[in-house]
């Protein structure tokens, strides 16, 4: 029953792939919603920092401006609400 076994491990692969999928899309969610609370300059550094995944350091030198100055727009951007999507 080799070939059965083998199917068998073929499934929960899959299956595991599919709660992976399902995981990554969620997460996907979550950013797409928490990115949609920020304009501007803020959704610029967002999107470079948690999409495409630059380094506080390379977000500045991409838009022009100094690293403390981003560093402390993110500590604000951090601490303001955000909308949740259950009740908007």
């Amino acid at each position: 029953f080799p070939s059965h076994d083998m199917g068998s491990k073929k499934i929960q692969s899959l299956n595991k792939l599919h709660e992976q999928l399902d995981s990554l899309d969620k997460t996907r969610i979550k950013i797409e919603t928490l990115l949609s609370n920020f304009r501007g300059l803020e959704y610029r550094i967002a999107y470079l920092r948690y999409v495409e995944g630059r380094s506080l350091r390379e977000v500045a030198d991409e838009l022009g401006y100094s690293y403390d100055y981003i560093r402390e727009l993110m500590s604000k951007m951090k601490k303001q609400p955000t909308e949740n999507p259950q009740t908007s």
